[in-house]
Order: C-alpha cells, then structure tokens, then sequence
C-alpha cells in the first residue's frame, strides 16, 4: 500500500513538472526553435509547427502547389485554416527563401 501511494504521489509530481514547463501567459509555451521553408516544406514538416493539423498543413502544399512559392508569410492568410491570430504565432518559426532549420523540440 505504500508503494502504490508513493507511485501515485511521483506520478502527480512529475505531471505538475511536466504542465509547469510548458505553462505560460497564455496557457501554452513553444518551445521550438528556428524556421521552417514554407516553399520547401513537406505536409509532415509543416504539421510539426505549433497549432498546425495535418489537414491545415496539407492545404498550405495545396495552395503553394496552385499558386507557385510564396514571396511573403503573409501570403498564408489566404491558405484555408490560418487564421490572424495562428499566422501571428507562426510567424517567427517561417521563411519564404533559405534552408529550414525549425526544430520542433527545441535547441537541443
């Protein structure tokens, strides 16, 4: 009996380190790192960003496909399912030229 609370009582603990590490101001923390090439970027790629689906990712190589590379990040406000406020998170994790370099587990 006293195993199983000692077991219960590290499993809450590690859960509260867990939520600790990725809690922030506004409830969740990104700890990825460097940016990814949306002209270059498979559909795997791009749904390692932060907040980005499968099915969001498989629309931005659709809307590339259709429209030939991005100039801009801007341009994604036209992609079916970015919004503003994803565009505004994505951000700093994109590039329209270069080599990617986007980590989604961070600087390791």
């Amino acid at each position: 009996m006293k195993n199983i609370k000692y077991i219960v009582a590290m499993a809450v603990f590690l859960v509260g380190i867990g939520f600790s590490v990725y809690a922030s101001d506004d409830g969740i923390s990104d700890i990825s790192s460097g940016a990814l090439n949306i002209n270059t970027a498979t559909v795997q790629e791009l749904s390692m960003l932060p907040f980005v689906d499968m099915q969001t990712a498989q629309n931005i190589v659709n809307f590339r496909d259709s429209n030939g590379p991005l100039t801009a990040i801007d341009e994604l406000k036209n992609v079916k399912g970015i919004t503003r406020p994803l565009l505004d998170d994505l951000r700093s994790h994109l590039k329209v030229q270069g080599s990617s370099d986007f980590n989604p587990y961070g600087a390791l």
